[in-house]
């Protein structure tokens, strides 16, 4: 009988030991955890030294497996025989030391960790490709400008300023519809354009390779195009930046602006802002002189003919309108919430510490920042003591204007009914924000609907969001068009939009957040998380920083507001990071941190 089969057992030969070079590699590891968001050291061999560079993309042993990693910096050391060692070279272009930077610099600027950051870096930590990036381009001190468009389209005028312009250039625009806009105006420049408005992930990838070993060329896409590694810009071109679609919804919660601002020092880009109008933190840019307005000759551009305000019904400007051809009504958003705005001079609720005041309930009046409740509620501009909300659906609106109206067609355009275009004569197109149908002639007749509701909204951004959103829609107007604005002729806003060009809104409201302390002479930080860890947050945030902050009490929800000075900012959100590390390595659930968000 023969021996039964067993297995052949063989000790494994032991790799041989590699020769090491003075050189230590300090490497952000993907290892997505946050209280390990750190550089770790590995010895590099000698046989990798000539191909290490910082940002270079690495495979190193971390624990007990294999992982994939990040260059951050490479400095030399006398032994390094005790540290683990650099396994393999990935890709030796992963990351530009600019982009390093400006990652650095939004880990800082929000309280975030850098994991955060490169998940939106094409290229960053989990790219497998090797990439020729162009060389980068020297340090200088770009131009920073804003172009304030005063007649015809945003759009167009960013073609044709693309014309004017050579190099490396990222365009970076709100929405697609933009992105689309600009394409079309492109048709005539002379440099080659790749279109990153995608939303197909392997087709970005492709177009974004292709923009990489190209040494001049137009790259045109959305928000996430700032932080892409693209190598070297040599102009930097926001379109719309006081857009809400320019605030990311997702840690780290950032902004084109100013993620475009970190960029465009870091790799000496000139930077261009483009727009009918600017936010009020680059108006106060602009106040500063750190940014420069454009020297642009205003084009001769004739007032309406005819320019009615609440609480006159705008069908007259609508039968003016369909006189002449078509007709644009602008309506709100159905995701917007309202508060309270005075019955009788139609001025906002607000509270004492600047909040929006809202009824929470029957009778019940509260803040949304400072969480104060009442009972009762005064108006502080008049003392009236009746309040109202004001709002009015797209469908609702089509069916009142349809039976008023009803020798002119209806069109609907919102996010679930598109409407592109719209060439047919004596049409009523009833849109929202971004939906409007493009018209060759322009509307002769344009209603702004939902002032009172818009500017009443329980955030801080609500009467500025209107501004712009009016401001935008305005561009579709034709020569002389009939113009009606759902706001009294005394409000700020109706003055500055009666007035071509004017910038009376943003001057008074500078003026308003300034004396008031709030954004952007202020920061605004967002925290949410269970009410108990927050109110021993609060506790321990105002026991360590005692002057320039000021801390809200913990809302029932779980929201803790915090409202900082500019010069005490970087030591409140160095906190928050070591907070969040903490909580990480005693496996608490994160916080969530938001500063300056979108919504306050």
């Amino acid at each position: 009988m023969s021996a039964p089969l067993a297995l052949k057992r063989q000790r494994a030969a032991s790799s041989p030991k590699r020769e090491l070079s003075d050189l230590i590699a300090e490497v952000v590891v993907d290892n997505g955890v946050y209280h390990l968001d750190e550089t770790f050291s590995y010895a590099v061999p000698t046989d990798l030294a000539h191909l290490l560079r910082t940002g270079a993309q690495v495979k190193v042993p971390f624990q007990d497996r294999t992982c994939t990693g990040i260059v951050w910096k490479i400095h030399t050391a006398e032994n390094s025989a005790k540290l683990k060692v650099v396994d393999g070279v990935v890709d030796t272009m992963a990351l530009s030391q600019q982009m390093i930077e400006i990652c650095d610099r939004v880990v800082e600027r929000y309280a975030c960790s850098r994991h955060d950051v490169l998940r939106f870096m094409d290229g960053g930590l989990k790219s497998l490709e090797i990439l020729e990036i162009p060389q980068e381009g020297k340090r200088q001190s770009g131009q920073r400008i804003f172009h304030k468009v005063k007649g015809g389209f945003v759009a167009a005028y960013t073609a044709n300023l693309l014309s004017t312009l050579s190099g490396r250039i990222l365009v970076v625009c709100d929405t697609k519809a933009s992105v689309d806009a600009v394409l079309d105006g492109c048709s005539g420049i002379n440099n080659q354009v790749f279109d990153l408005g995608t939303a197909s992930r392997s087709a970005f990838r492709k177009t974004a390779g292709d923009f990489r070993k190209s040494k001049q060329g137009v790259a045109i896409g959305m928000r996430s195009l700032i932080l892409t590694s693209l190598g070297h810009a040599d102009h930097i071109i926001v379109l719309n930046e006081w857009s809400e679609h320019h605030w990311e919804r997702k840690s780290p919660y950032w902004n084109t602006r100013d993620v475009a601002l970190m960029r465009a020092e870091s790799e000496g880009s000139a930077l261009h802002f483009v727009s009918r109008s600017s936010s009020l933190e680059l108006a106060r840019l602009l106040e500063t002189g750190y940014i420069k307005l454009a020297r642009t000759k205003a084009p001769s551009h004739p007032k309406p003919s005819l320019i009615t305000f609440a609480p006159e019904s705008f069908h007259r400007v609508i039968a003016a309108g369909l006189k002449r051809g078509n007709v644009l009504v602008s309506v709100a958003s159905k995701s917007y919430v309202g508060s309270l705005i005075c019955r009788r001079c139609r001025n906002k609720a607000l509270c004492n510490c600047g909040g929006s005041i809202s009824e929470k309930s029957s009778k019940n009046y509260g803040c949304a920042i400072c969480l104060t409740s009442s009972k009762s509620l005064k108006c502080n501009e008049c003392g009236g003591i009746e309040f109202l909300m004001m709002r009015k659906g797209a469908q609702r609106l089509a069916f009142e204007i349809g039976k008023a109206f009803p020798q002119a067609r209806i069109n609907i355009a919102t996010s679930e009914t598109q409407s592109t275009s719209e060439n047919s004569h004596r049409t009523i197109s009833i849109a929202t924000t971004g939906m409007e149908p493009a018209v060759p002639s322009g509307y002769f007749g344009i209603v702004l609907l939902d002032g009172e509701f818009l500017t009443s909204m329980a955030t801080l951004r609500s009467e500025e969001q209107t501004w712009h959103r009016w401001n935008s829609v305005l561009q579709f107007a034709a020569p002389g068009a009939a113009v009606h604005i759902s706001l009294p002729r005394a409000h700020v806003i109706s003055q500055d939009l009666s007035l071509p060009y004017s910038d009376l809104y943003l001057q008074r409201s500078l003026s308003s957040r300034s004396d008031s302390q709030l954004p952007p002479y202020f920061r605004m930080v967002s925290i949410d998380g269970d009410a108990s860890s927050l109110r021993n947050l609060a506790h321990k945030l105002g026991a360590e920083i005692s002057r320039g902050v000021e801390i809200f009490p913990v809302s029932s929800e779980g929201k803790l507001w915090v409202k900082v000075s500019v010069a005490t900012a970087p030591k409140l959100l160095a906190m928050l990071r070591v907070v969040q590390r903490y909580r990480a390595a005693s496996k608490r659930n994160l916080f969530m941190i938001q500063v300056d968000p979108y919504e306050i």
